[in-house]
């Protein structure tokens, strides 16, 4: 048990609740369930506390607390069985005071009742509106059952988590999404720009073996083009490495542009600087993976056409903007044709900066590229700051 007493637990227990969790805020969803489980097993006294999730017609065990047994996160049980199925058809608590005459899958019974010698047990549903998303699972092991009040204060808690659990699981979702749209931007380059250089290679190599034995100057000259070639496509494979990479919190763009720039730093020819202006706050998900994309893809056609440029990425928060810009001073650029995204001349300006101007109308923002009077480009997009 916890220091607050049983009287101030029982009368004010959704206070209690917000003051233990309100500082959670969005965390990975096995994160989030292994605090909640630690947490309710420490304050209630229960003995094993299990956060189960509801993925398709199961119910998974992502954490647990006071187990006996290692195998028990990761078990998935049908989602119409047990006393978790009945919490979750009938959207109420279900409370047993012997666990061995639930008619639970065998196997999981047999982990609860044998193993762990669970004789009183209470599962109380997930939700966030009408969707079901889990189940808090209580038990004890001795003759203590679970008693009302701390039926009433494991309903607060199910009630206060359940939205944060929902924001997890969307987080999930949105970061398996990025990875997925990322994946699919390696496949379009792969086949647009690494396999066509491949083929370079493989001609250049051709001719050098046809003129070997006719003008050395030649062959040196060809020589060093197949050199050229074969470095740009390394350079590609390194992207497509760095892009499996993990994704940081997919709504923290300052951590998310650290990141970035940190990985193209491993390579760059001169330091990536990369600065934040203003009070850093969380941005919706749709915002930030798109501001995210757009530094990526300014770093990815510096690195490609102006290598050794200096570079500066800055993140600027500000009332109602969140802007990004990259800057280089790559020289040697000034024939750039700086016409509207739209147009096919937009020279060092790739598809991916074309697209990424939609996607960002679509979030009220903006894509602009100009050249500075270094003879670089600068890059800059903005969004309506909404966290």
């Amino acid at each position: 048990m916890t220091a607050v007493s049983e009287a101030v637990r029982i009368r004010e227990p959704e206070a209690v609740t917000e003051l233990q969790f309100s500082a959670l805020g969005l965390m990975e969803l096995d994160a989030l369930a292994q605090r909640v489980t630690d947490y309710v097993r420490s304050d209630l006294g229960v003995d094993l506390v299990n956060m189960t999730i509801l993925d398709k017609r199961d119910l998974v065990v992502r954490a647990t607390a006071g187990n006996r047994t290692e195998e028990m996160v990761g078990m998935r049980f049908p989602v119409r069985t047990g006393l978790g199925g009945l919490a979750l058809s009938q959207r109420r608590p279900v409370n047993v005071d012997e666990y061995a005459q639930v008619q639970s899958p065998l196997p999981f019974r047999d982990v609860m009742v044998r193993r762990e010698g669970i004789r009183a047990a209470a599962g109380f549903p997930l939700f966030v509106h009408a969707e079901a998303l889990g189940l808090l699972f209580v038990g004890r092991r001795g003759e203590k059952t679970i008693s009302q009040d701390d039926a009433m204060r494991l309903n607060d808690i199910a009630a206060t988590v359940s939205p944060m659990v929902g924001a997890s699981m969307q987080m999930a979702q949105a970061v398996e999404a990025a990875r997925a749209d990322e994946r699919q931007r390696l496949v379009r380059e792969v086949h647009d720009e690494l396999i066509p250089l491949l083929f370079g290679i493989g001609v250049n190599a051709r001719r050098a073996r046809e003129i070997a034995a006719l003008d050395d100057r030649r062959l040196h000259d060809q020589l060093r083009s197949i050199e050229s070639l074969a470095g740009a496509a390394n350079s590609m494979a390194r992207d497509a490495l760095d892009a499996t990479d993990a994704v940081p919190d997919g709504r923290d763009l300052a951590l998310r542009l650290r990141t970035v720039t940190r990985r193209f730093n491993g390579r760059a020819a001169t330091p990536i600087s990369f600065g934040v202006a203003g009070t850093p706050f969380l941005l919706d998900q749709a915002a930030s993976d798109t501001l995210g994309s757009v530094v990526t893809e300014a770093l990815n056609n510096v690195m490609k056409h102006a290598p050794d440029s200096g570079v500066a990425v800055t993140l600027t928060f500000g009332v109602d903007m969140v802007t990004v810009a990259v800057m280089d001073d790559g020289g040697g650029h000034r024939e750039l044709n700086l016409s509207p995204l739209t147009t096919s001349s937009a020279g060092r300006v790739k598809f991916g900066l074309k697209s990424l101007r939609h996607r960002m109308s679509l979030l009220g923002g903006r894509l602009q590229v100009s050249s500075n009077e270094d003879g670089g480009l600068t890059v800059r997009a903005w969004v309506p700051a909404l966290p």
